[in-house]
């Protein structure tokens, strides 16, 4: 029976170009340099909880957007983290704010070379996070909105609401599943709710996302998926290998393949 993970959320913040990007980061007067990261509360969206977070920790309220950057089950032991990019209004250079977190701290807020080493004030599992946030963001294709819609695909499959993901998926789409092929928007549909209705409070990500083909009209990746559930009334898991395949249909992007199998062997 496997262990129910915790789930953190964490907002990065980015700004920059190309070989000067940074992210935003603070210095907790107790516990070193960190990013934004809180626990994701019962039945939140993974978003709202990284802005909600952002908000609490930061004092960032207006003019902010996220979607989901990435997670991880590799940076503590037991837990999922999620990692949110945020965007905001401009920022400045430093600045201090006081938190009603862990009986209220100053939170010193500064902004850190993405491609530069973490020193001495960082902790390990911050050390980490840095690192595959450092990742995903240099693995990001040009055309980034068809990461970004991926990433809304990826959250809004935690909802279990089908109506929710079904703006995202091409109405001639093919799915292919564990149980079969799905053709269509009513089949996948109908695939899709089968499994929710088994999988009881199911928590779905996607880990190491690797894009291997970018076009104006259509981009592919690779990936990880994982998934964590009640089966039988125990918390069960499973992981496999993934391909989605976007295309661009009257001015957006829709998921026109996805191959979802289990690991060899």
């Amino acid at each position: 029976m496997a262990e129910r993970l915790a789930e953190k959320v964490c907002a990065v913040v980015v700004r920059g170009v190309a070989d000067a990007l940074e992210v935003l980061v603070f210095r907790h007067p107790l516990a070193g340099v960190q990013i934004v990261k809180g626990t994701r509360e019962a039945r939140e969206a993974i978003v709202a909880g990284a802005l909600r977070e952002l908000a609490e920790e930061a004092g960032i309220v207006e003019g902010v957007s996220g979607a989901l950057l990435c997670s991880s089950s590799a940076i503590v032991p037991g837990q999922l983290w999620h990692f949110v990019l945020a965007e905001t209004a401009s920022l400045p250079e430093s600045w201090t704010f006081d938190t009603a977190d862990d009986g209220g701290h100053r939170f010193e807020f500064f902004w850190w070379r993405l491609d530069a080493e973490p020193d001495f004030e960082w902790q390990a599992e911050f050390v980490r996070a840095l690192h595959l946030v450092r990742e995903a963001v240099g693995a990001m294709p040009p055309k980034s909105d068809a990461v970004m819609m991926l990433s809304r695909y990826a959250e809004c499959i935690n909802t279990h609401c089908f109506d929710d993901v079904a703006a995202l998926i091409d109405q001639d789409a093919v799915f292919w599943f564990g149980d079969g092929s799905h053709e269509g928007l009513p089949a996948i549909r109908a695939g899709c709710e089968t499994t929710w209705h088994n999988l009881v409070d199911e928590i779905y990500w996607l880990e190491d996302v690797r894009w291997i083909a970018s076009s104006v009209d259509v981009a592919s990746c690779i990936y990880r998926f994982h998934w964590q559930a009640i089966v039988g009334g125990e918390c069960r898991a499973g992981s496999g290998r993934g391909t989605s395949v976007l295309a661009w249909r009257r001015g957006r992007w829709k998921i026109i393949h996805e191959h979802l199998s289990a690991l060899p062997g």
